[in-house]
């Protein structure tokens, strides 16, 4: 005599199945879960040391330049410039060796009506200076309206 299985058994078979697959996915997803969170971890604690060893550089540099800017004055500073030159042969300019530089206004006549005319003014003040008398090959061009 054979025993029949009952009907029922075919249905806890395919329950005890679906149980197994979900188990296996749930802890498929806690074992991605876990290598996400371990990574964040690694990543913020490597990132917080980079973070604190460039606090150190930008600190180093900050003293550096301090450290440089001293130095600037100092090289940079006229008795030594004088001293230096002195000692190269150099000699302070007689009257006649200095010139005159003439300064030009600002420029704010940027801002003011006729462009194009101050400019064009402007432009013929340098030529004058430049090319004083017949010297001038510019040619003023009139506008027309």
């Amino acid at each position: 005599m054979r025993r029949r299985k009952p009907r029922g058994s075919r249905l806890t078979a395919k329950r005890k199945r679906r149980f197994r697959l979900r188990l296996v996915l749930v802890a498929l997803a806690l074992i991605l879960l876990s290598c996400v969170y371990i990574w964040q971890r690694v990543t913020v604690i490597t990132l917080s040391a980079q973070a604190k060893e460039l606090r150190l550089e930008t600190k180093r540099m900050q003293e550096i330049r301090k450290y440089l800017e001293v130095e600037v004055a100092d090289l940079s500073s006229v008795p030594r410039i004088e001293e230096k030159g002195l000692q190269m042969g150099l000699t302070y300019p007689d009257l006649d060796q200095i010139g005159l530089i003439r300064e030009l206004p600002d420029s704010t006549f940027l801002e003011t009506r006729g462009f194009a005319k101050n400019v064009w003014a402007r432009l013929r003040a340098l030529q004058k200076s430049f090319l004083p008398g017949d010297e001038a090959v510019a040619k003023e061009i009139e506008n027309e309206p």
